[in-house]
């Protein structure tokens, strides 16, 4: 089906009748661009408007998607073949796009979902602490489910290091507890069947643990993820017990407020 020449055919019609693409428009219930499309062959009328068309121009379907004039049955019933086809690839072109459309605009839609759902709600925090007797390395894992603590690396650094005024233990009480709250987010005793220096059994002292939002006791947020302390409590060799509080910094390595990395 030649689009160009069935375009020329409907202006040829047209202005047989003294009508404007205005008021073929209005008469047949379409835009005057759409009539204007038609006439230039940019596109074809679809199938209902085509016997709008026959009926105001008292012509043939036929006439109309051949471009002229058919004058006997057998050129008609070709005609009406080929045309047939034609809607048909048009239609199943129209469904493709419109298959194709679907699926973009809901991949799309999980897309952004899942953005708005998890945008900056994961992040990673290096765990560290300038107190001076103690250094700190770990990191935090935090998000809207679960948050995971771990400090895998404790030093004592105090100047009585290496001196017989570090004391000799056998246990050591670790605490990780939040400085505005009473409880205690973790506690451990650590114990050794022999006496050993302070800064030899620290330094094998790792902590982990995980809790869920929904753990009431573990409050953890991104207000509060500063006020973590971690507590070293043991006897000195006078029997004496020493509790150490060392403030913990948490400073961000890593978060998902980003679309694109």
């Amino acid at each position: 089906m030649d689009s160009k020449k069935v375009g020329k055919y409907i202006s040829k019609l047209r202005k047989e009748k003294g009508l404007t693409q205005e008021k073929l428009a209005e008469k047949i219930g379409v835009s005057s661009k759409t009539i204007s499309k038609w006439e230039t062959g940019i596109n074809i009328p679809d199938t209902n408007l085509l016997f709008e068309l026959s009926k105001e121009y008292n012509v043939d379907v036929q006439d109309i998607l051949n471009g002229e004039k058919v004058s006997d049955s057998k050129s008609k019933g070709k005609v009406f073949i080929n045309s047939i086809n034609f809607y048909n690839n048009v239609f199943k072109r129209k469904m493709l796009l419109l298959c194709i459309l679907s699926i973009v605009l809901i991949l799309s839609f999980f897309s952004v979902l899942y953005t708005i759902s998890n945008y900056n709600k994961n992040s990673l925090y290096d765990i560290t602490s300038n107190n001076k007797n103690y250094a700190v390395e770990g990191y935090l894992i935090f998000n809207h489910k679960e948050s995971i603590f771990i400090i895998n690396n404790i030093s004592f650094n105090s100047n009585i290091v290496g001196t017989n005024d570090e004391p000799l233990i056998n246990q050591l009480d670790v605490y990780i507890k939040n400085v505005n709250e009473h409880f205690n987010y973790y506690s451990e005793s650590k114990t050794s069947d022999v006496k050993r220096k302070v800064s030899s059994f620290v330094e094998n002292v790792s902590i982990s643990f995980a809790a869920s939002e929904k753990e009431e006791c573990f409050n953890v947020n991104k207000k509060n993820i500063n006020d973590f302390v971690l507590v070293v409590g043991f006897y000195d060799n006078k029997n004496i017990y020493h509790e150490d509080k060392i403030s913990l910094e948490m400073k961000k390595h890593y978060s998902n407020n980003k679309i694109i990395y």
